[in-house]
């Protein structure tokens, strides 16, 4: 179909014809394109593909490469994505720190017991 651009006296062309064949599939791909192009994240499109919680390195992983993703495919700013892998970073280094208190514990707990089987063997005196 044809219709006079306003104010051009030139006329759009929206439908294929033998000169244009495929023009009608080639603009809506285009229009396709551009929208995606624009497309920004919603809060249901994150809390549906982020893991519920930042709670084992392989969760942590995964949400930090989604990131990338996102950023990379412009769906993120810069500094969105910045402030993303912070919080990932501070969640394992969280993460790093429980694990070394739960490590300290267990080798207080053995000390512990290393002392006491010393003491009744007679060979330890344990100083207050």
């Amino acid at each position: 179909m044809s219709q006079a651009a306003p104010g051009t006296g030139l006329r759009t062309v929206t439908e294929p014809s033998e000169s244009r064949p495929g023009i009608a599939r080639f603009a809506r791909e285009g229009g396709r394109a551009s929208g995606l192009a624009r497309r920004r994240l919603t809060l249901a499109d994150v809390e549906a593909a982020l893991p519920p919680a930042l709670d084992t390195p392989e969760r942590i992983r995964m949400a930090l490469e989604l990131v990338q993703r996102w950023a990379c495919g412009g769906l993120l700013s810069g500094s969105v994505a910045g402030s993303a892998v912070r919080a990932g970073e501070a969640a394992l280094k969280l993460y790093e720190s429980q694990l070394d208190r739960e490590r300290i514990e267990d080798l207080e707990r053995k000390i512990a017991e290393l002392e006491a089987e010393l003491a009744r063997r007679g060979r330890l005196r344990v100083e207050p």
